[in-house]
Protein backbone atom coordinates (compact mmCIF):
# COMPACT_ATOMS: atom_id res chain seq x y z
CA UNK A 1 0.00 0.00 0.00
CA UNK A 2 1.52 3.24 -1.25
CA UNK A 3 -0.79 5.67 1.31
CA UNK A 4 -2.17 5.25 4.44
CA UNK A 5 -6.18 5.73 4.93
CA UNK A 6 -6.76 7.48 8.59
CA UNK A 7 -8.84 5.23 11.36
CA UNK A 8 -12.71 5.46 10.92
CA UNK A 9 -12.71 6.73 7.13
CA UNK A 10 -14.04 5.38 4.11
CA UNK A 11 -11.77 5.61 1.27
CA UNK A 12 -11.94 3.90 -2.51
CA UNK A 13 -10.90 4.87 -5.81
CA UNK A 14 -7.88 4.62 -7.76
CA UNK A 15 -6.15 6.72 -6.97
CA UNK A 16 -7.13 6.09 -3.45
CA UNK A 17 -9.25 9.33 -2.09
CA UNK A 18 -11.10 9.30 1.61
CA UNK A 19 -14.88 9.81 1.39
CA UNK A 20 -15.91 10.03 4.29
CA UNK A 21 -14.68 10.60 7.90
CA UNK A 22 -16.15 9.75 11.52
CA UNK A 23 -17.25 6.42 10.36
CA UNK A 24 -19.06 4.28 13.24
CA UNK A 25 -19.28 0.70 12.33
CA UNK A 26 -21.19 -2.09 14.06
CA UNK A 27 -21.37 -5.52 14.51
CA UNK A 28 -25.14 -5.24 15.52
CA UNK A 29 -28.03 -5.90 13.63
CA UNK A 30 -29.90 -2.50 12.82
CA UNK A 31 -33.64 -1.90 13.41
CA UNK A 32 -35.77 -1.64 10.02
CA UNK A 33 -36.22 2.13 10.61
CA UNK A 34 -32.34 2.18 10.70
CA UNK A 35 -31.73 4.44 13.73
CA UNK A 36 -29.28 2.80 15.82
CA UNK A 37 -28.60 5.44 18.17
CA UNK A 38 -32.05 4.93 18.81
CA UNK A 39 -32.03 1.29 19.50
CA UNK A 40 -28.82 2.18 21.99
CA UNK A 41 -30.76 4.15 23.87
CA UNK A 42 -34.06 2.06 24.22
CA UNK A 43 -31.90 -1.13 25.23
CA UNK A 44 -30.52 1.05 27.73
CA UNK A 45 -26.96 0.75 26.11
CA UNK A 46 -24.03 3.15 26.55
CA UNK A 47 -23.65 5.71 23.81
CA UNK A 48 -20.12 5.85 21.95
CA UNK A 49 -18.19 8.81 23.07
CA UNK A 50 -18.79 10.75 19.82
CA UNK A 51 -22.27 10.59 19.69
CA UNK A 52 -23.88 14.05 20.45
CA UNK A 53 -27.91 14.26 20.61
CA UNK A 54 -29.86 16.96 19.51
CA UNK A 55 -32.99 18.12 21.25
CA UNK A 56 -35.89 16.98 18.52
CA UNK A 57 -37.69 19.70 20.42
CA UNK A 58 -36.35 23.17 19.10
Amino acid sequence: MAGKVPNNCAAAGNPCRVLTENIFWTGNAVPNDGNYFEMLEKEGLPMPDFVRRTNDQL
